[in-house]
Parts: structure tokens; C-alpha cells; sequence
């Protein structure tokens, strides 16, 4: 899930779709078969504070899953960008915009995304926004 709402969230800052869209995507996980009993476990581990049970307290499930996105996501981002590093995330992150891409990608195909002459302020296929918001966390 923070996976997806990470990517989203990267599709904004390369002019599709506005800061914030992931969460309006969230009922497609529910959609998409995410069991409640995930949610619960998740809830129960890490403490959450989801009181379960009582009607007059229970939070929305759409909204649970918002939570567990805004909790972990940091974790998600920091560990990719630790791993891969800022130009590998930008580059497969930006990879899911093109057509016919195989995995992983290439080193080629990887420098062609990342130093593509045609990056300009300005442009609007620039590239600059949504690699910065890489190179500062990937906050949602």
C-alpha cells in the first residue's frame, strides 16, 4: 500500500494528478481484497489505537488504511532510498510512466532517465519536481 501511494504520490510531481490524490485511491485496496484481518493485526503489533468492537468508536476502514499509509510510508521511503539510493528511485519510479519497460531496468535506461539534456526549469515534462521530492524524502 505505500508502495502505490508512493508512486501516486510521485505522479503528481510530474504533473498527473494533485498532492494528496493517494488517498482517494484507497478504497480499490478494499476493492482489491485487502482482508480486515490484515488491518487488525497491524493494528494489534504496532499499536495503532484502532478500538475494535465498538460501533460508536469504529473508524471508517477506508480511514484505517490511510492511517497505516501515513504510518509506515516513511519507513518505506527511507529504506528505498537507502537501498537504491535517490537516482534509482527517481529512475524506477519514473520508469512506470513508459511503455514496454523490463525489469530491473537497465544501467542505460537508468541514465537516460536520470540525465535526460532535456530536464529544464520550465519545461513541462521536466522532470526537476518529482526528483527533488525523491531527494527530500518522499514525504506524502
Amino acid at each position: 500500500m505505500c508502495l502505490w501511494a508512493l508512486l501516486l504520490e510521485f505522479a503528481t510531481y510530474s504533473e498527473e494528478g494533485a498532492v494528496g490524490d493517494w488517498r482517494y485511491q484507497v478504497p480499490a485496496w478494499l476493492d482489491d481484497g485487502m482482508p480486515l484481518k490484515h488491518l487488525e493485526l497491524l493494528n494489534s503489533i504496532d499499536q495503532l489505537g484502532w478500538v475494535t468492537g465498538d460501533d460508536e468508536v469504529e473508524i471508517p476502514t477506508t480511514d484505517k488504511l490511510v492511517m497505516v499509509v501515513e504510518h509506515y510510508v516513511s519507513q518505506v521511503a527511507e529504506l528505498l532510498r537507502a537501498n537504491l539510493g535517490d537516482a534509482f528511485t527517481f529512475a524506477y519510479l519514473w520508469s512506470t510512466r513508459m511503455d514496454a519497460v523490463t525489469y530491473p531496468l537497465s544501467a542505460d535506461l537508468i541514465d537516460d532517465i536520470v540525465n535526460d539534456p532535456t530536464i529544464l526549469h520550465g519545461d513541462p515534462n521536466s522532470k526537476i519536481p518529482a526528483y527533488m521530492w525523491v531527494e527530500q524524502g518522499m514525504n506524502l
